[in-house]
C-alpha cells in the first residue's frame, strides 16, 4: 500500500520533484543548445 506522507513531507516532496523536473530540462534545452546552435530555445 502506498506510503502516508505528512502534509510537510509532501510539500518537501513536491518541491522536489519540481526542482528535479526544471533541472533536467534545464539540462536537455543546454544540449540541445549545444548540439544546435541554431535553433536558439531559451
Amino acid at each position: 500500500h502506498p506510503k502516508i506522507f505528512s502534509p510537510n513531507q509532501q510539500h518537501h516532496l513536491s518541491q522536489l520533484t519540481c526542482l528535479h523536473t526544471n533541472v533536467t530540462s534545464l539540462k536537455i534545452t543546454d544540449t540541445l543548445n549545444n548540439t544546435y546552435p541554431d535553433l536558439n530555445i531559451v
